[in-house]
């Protein structure tokens, strides 16, 4: 069974690791390089720190959309081509379709974020490029689930993409937006729809992932890297996996497939 998945990954990886994927990572990298340059130019005190924030949160972005784009696009080529119907004819389970694409989304992610720890040599020491590596890999795991979850239920690339990346941008804004409502409390604590804001977007807290689950460049100014907030993340994320997985795999399992 563990063969027949590692030969699904194989297959699923054709598709995805190929020059294009290496072309768009190098991109990426020199257009975060020039950007940091540029903006640690105008920059008057801690002109290193800057272009190393600045090209650390560049490749943070370009790459979370690089993920979930390929993951989305992966997918919904199999729902336009009958992929899954030839998958099912075979001694496959959809079971291990679904660890096949979770193996994907991990490969992926380890191969992309390895351009960032190179990109971050430039600028700082080994351990803090080691650390935004592995920060940046727990964040591109949790979207690329994110991603299959919502390929998987919504079967169109726009609509998936869209709402993939409208959730990793709300899990970055509500913590923003529910502190901000919180020290507005005491001004507007009588208005109905200012309760009822402040209690949905308090709820959201709960659902999406928080600040911690998510890399903090903070630590490339201060110059001490937290470990313990590392392994926060980490627990943050491996939680939020099994949790996106599970529901991955029971809307799989619901579809109806011709075999």
């Amino acid at each position: 069974m563990f063969g027949q998945t590692i030969a699904l990954l194989r297959y699923q990886l054709i598709g995805i690791i190929n020059s294009r994927l290496l072309i768009a990572l190098l991109l990426l990298i020199v257009v975060g390089v020039v950007l940091s340059q540029f903006v640690s130019e105008l920059a008057i005190i801690n002109s290193e720190q800057v272009a190393l924030s600045v090209l650390s949160e560049f490749l943070r972005y370009g790459l979370v959309f690089l993920v979930m784009t390929y993951i989305c696009f992966h997918i919904s080529q199999a729902y336009e081509l009958a992929h899954f119907e030839r998958i099912l004819s075979m001694p496959f389970r959809r079971g291990q379709y679904i660890a096949a694409q979770v193996l994907v989304v991990l490969t992926l992610s380890f191969i992309v974020s390895t351009s960032v720890f190179i990109a971050c040599l430039f600028y700082t020491t080994v351990p803090f490029a080691f650390y935004w590596f592995i920060a940046v890999f727990l964040e591109l795991v949790l979207s690329g689930l994110f991603a299959l979850l919502a390929i998987l239920s919504l079967e169109k690339l726009p609509l998936a993409l869209l709402l993939s990346i409208a959730i990793y941008f709300l899990s970055k804004v509500v913590p923003i937006i529910d502190a901000s409502l919180f020290n507005a409390a005491e001004f507007y604590s009588e208005e109905l729809s200012f309760r009822f804001t402040g209690i949905f977007f308090s709820l959201l807290q709960y659902v999406l992932p928080g600040r911690y689950a998510f890399a903090q460049n903070d630590m490339l100014f201060e110059g001490d890297i937290d470990w313990a907030l590392l392994q926060l993340q980490a627990l943050s994320v491996i939680l939020y996996s099994v949790f996106l997985i599970f529901i991955s795999t029971v809307d799989f399992y619901r579809k109806e497939f011709r075999t």
